[in-house]
């Protein structure tokens, strides 16, 4: 459940301001600060490996293709529409979530556009 909390969006993470990893176009990392916590998502990458040194830090890439990067979520995704049709099983996603989703993701537009905090409730209204 998606509370009307503040939410400051963050593009890029520690490593990235610190230009120890460079930014590619397939980086996805992201970073959501509320007033409660954090949520943050990084990439799936082709190993666990890193090395940090006084030069900077040296890790794996993600993983290159956007459908190996995410098999296993859209699996799960295709999975539990099949058992939702043919078992009349629950949805695992409402349409709140859909909608909180949205909500986030124009907050974090606002957030990007104005470098501020954008209140959530004022999204959600």
């Amino acid at each position: 459940m998606l509370s009307s909390g503040s939410i400051s969006f963050q593009v890029t993470v520690k490593r990235l301001l610190r230009n120890e990893v460079k930014l590619r176009s397939s980086d996805q990392r992201i970073e959501l600060l509320g007033s409660k916590g954090l949520l943050s998502v990084d990439n799936v990458l082709e190993n666990t490996v890193s090395k940090a040194t006084a030069a900077g830090v040296v890790a794996a890439k993600p993983e290159f293709f956007f459908l190996e990067r995410y098999m296993r979520a859209y699996s799960a995704e295709w999975a539990a529409f099949v058992d939702a049709v043919t078992k009349n099983s629950p949805l695992p996603v409402t349409l709140a979530d859909g909608v909180n989703a949205l909500a986030v993701a124009e907050a974090a537009t606002r957030s990007a556009k104005t470098k501020s905090t954008v209140d959530l409730a004022s999204v959600l209204s």
